[in-house]
């Protein structure tokens, strides 16, 4: 979304996110100081943090962009992906918004390219103009096969098989984050493919470095300041390494070696 939208030449504003979701303070400055169409945010296991809007942040978020005529997008992508044996409560579209966005590419394959946007009525015919004009044709194959799959009943089946495979996982990732670098993480994951963490001992200088030696051990290092807004990213980068980590394609095992012996090329580097 980042890239897209700087690729558009749309002029973007990071807000921090805290445990609970946005920083409601941070947004309401940037709101005062700035005048702006659009609000975007992963409210569900967040990309790359993990971490979960509560509903009361999330009500003060729509609030807020309400209240100054401002489009409130949420990415719901990861909405069915919870793996705590709870589930993520719907958000509801009113006359106002919000407006949801989403795709399958999190749930079914990645190779679908098939997403959807639930609208409030009144806007659907103009953002049918806008999505006609930023593509040639949608994948009518892949959309048969998705309704296919969704209305056979056998789609809801397959979403609680996928949070039985990833739940052993996340719980491995917790765990070993807990073990390796506590602290070093803003949340516990409850679902969703990524977590992060900030490495205080790897500055900005000695990054690559790190990289490499992570890779020579076995383990490839992600960082993460593509996923971080511009305005944001010289701030963060102050802190230490910010780290994606991905856990739902490897089994426990691998997970648990994998963030001990990134463990091991930390401490080496100290």
């Amino acid at each position: 979304v980042i890239h897209d939208a700087q690729r558009y030449g749309h002029n973007l504003i990071g807000v921090e996110l805290t445990q609970t979701g946005l920083n409601i303070d941070q947004l309401k400055e940037v709101i005062r100081k700035t005048s702006f169409s659009a609000f975007y945010g992963i409210p569900f296991h967040q990309n790359p943090t993990g971490i979960d809007y509560t509903p009361e942040n999330r009500n003060a978020v729509e609030s807020i962009c309400k209240a100054n005529n401002i489009f409130c997008i949420w990415d719901i992508c990861y909405e069915p992906l919870r793996y705590d044996g709870k589930h993520n409560e719907p958000i509801a579209v009113s006359e106002w918004g919000p407006i949801l966005v989403s795709s399958f590419t999190k749930t079914i394959s990645p190779g679908t390219k098939c997403g959807y946007m639930v609208l409030p009525e009144k806007i659907i015919k103009e953002m049918t103009k806008i999505v006609a004009n930023t593509r040639l044709n949608p994948n009518l194959p892949t959309q048969g096969f998705i309704v296919d799959f969704i209305q056979s009943g056998e789609y809801n089946d397959y979403l609680n098989y996928l949070c039985t495979l990833y739940k052993p996982r996340m719980d491995a990732l917790n765990t070993s984050l807990n073990t390796n670098f506590p602290g070093a993480f803003p949340v516990v994951i409850k679902g969703g493919f990524f977590s992060c963490i900030t490495l205080e001992a790897i500055p900005f200088e000695k990054e690559e470095i790190f990289q490499t030696s992570a890779l020579e051990a076995g383990v490839g290092v992600a960082p993460a300041w593509d996923a971080v807004a511009p305005n944001l990213r010289e701030e963060k980068q102050k802190k230490g390494l910010c780290v994606r980590l991905t856990f739902p394609a490897y089994d426990a095992q691998e997970i648990q070696w994998g963030i001990a012996k990134l463990k091991q090329v930390e401490e080496l580097m100290r």
